[in-house]
């Protein structure tokens, strides 16, 4: 993961939690401001961070290939070529 995948993580739990106490009638007040603040921090935080670049990316035969990541070792598979989705359940063959 990411520091952007992780502060989006801690923001969409703050969120819930933040929604999980206006619910509640007994959450004290204070403390639903505290989260309120802590959840615009986080917020904050993790807008500022720049965008992921790792990304996986899918073609119209849906085949996945991890583009642009490792550069320098040929044509941009990791691994040892392109892996198609269809047909392939359970099966791993490596060959040398």
């Amino acid at each position: 993961m990411t520091l952007r995948t992780n502060f989006e993580t801690a923001v969409i739990a703050l969120r819930t939690a933040f929604k999980s106490a206006l619910d509640d009638p007994d959450f004290d007040d204070n403390k639903l401001a505290e989260v309120w603040r802590h959840f615009l921090g986080m917020q904050a935080i993790w807008k500022s961070l720049p965008e992921d670049t790792d990304t996986i990316q899918f073609d119209s035969n849906l085949n996945i290939s991890y583009d642009d990541v490792v550069k320098g070792l040929g044509d941009g598979y990791v691994a040892a070529g392109p892996v198609n989705i269809y047909g392939s359940e359970g099966k791993d063959v490596i060959t040398f």
